[in-house]
């Protein structure tokens, strides 16, 4: 969360976590390791500090920015991977190779006929979906022949109803009654969880 562009992008404790996961891979030394973040990730202190302590301790790496509509998930996320390697023969090949691979699968999704969308996902869910407000000018009515936004999960965010007083705003595709509301199930398999996975009931 402290790389998050929802957020203050204030580095705390929480961004040290990163820092520690470097020190992890140069301790034990893994073949391969992949460290998953938001894209802000990249521009971050931690980031350039657990950096270094890979480079010291004889990694060669690659990043990847990947959005998960991409990769047949019905949401618009983008996500920076970090794959790497001990810099051995063959390594740096192998980074060029994955990055290959990530354009691989945008290209290709683009010449099978685009995305999956939120109706793909949810059949019969109507033409708009709800999108909680991010701010006082974004859309929130939205057409489901598209993929879902990034989904906010922070304190049930993406489950939020509108507000009585919701004014129809200018890029809205339909009157707010007419949207559909995600539920848990919905955003579960917007997220591409398993329709048998079992969440645990406090959640």
């Amino acid at each position: 969360t402290d790389f998050s562009s929802c957020g203050n992008m204030n580095e705390s404790v929480a961004a040290s976590l990163t820092v520690c996961f470097c020190r992890i891979v140069a301790a034990m030394r893994p073949r391969l390791f992949i460290m998953e973040n938001v894209p802000r990730l990249f521009r971050s202190k931690a980031f350039e500090e657990g950096r270094q302590i890979l480079l010291d301790a004889g990694y060669t790496f690659t990043t990847l920015n990947v959005n998960a509509k991409y990769c047949e998930v019905p949401q618009s996320r983008q996500r920076m991977f970090v794959c790497g390697m001990p810099a051995t023969s063959g390594a740096a090949d192998a980074c060029a190779r994955l990055q290959a691979l990530a354009r691989e699968q945008q290209t290709g999704a683009a010449k099978r006929g685009g995305v999956l969308s939120v109706r793909d996902a949810l059949p019969g869910c109507g033409a708009a979906v709800f999108f909680p407000p991010r701010n006082d000018f974004h859309p929130c009515v939205l057409s489901t022949d598209a993929p879902y936004p990034t989904m906010r999960s922070s304190r049930g965010k993406c489950l939020e109803r509108p507000m009585s007083t919701y004014v129809r705003r200018y890029e809205d595709v339909a009157p707010v009654e007419e949207a559909r509301v995600i539920s848990i199930a919905d955003g579960a398999r917007l997220s591409s969880f398993p329709s048998e996975y079992g969440w645990p009931a406090s959640r």
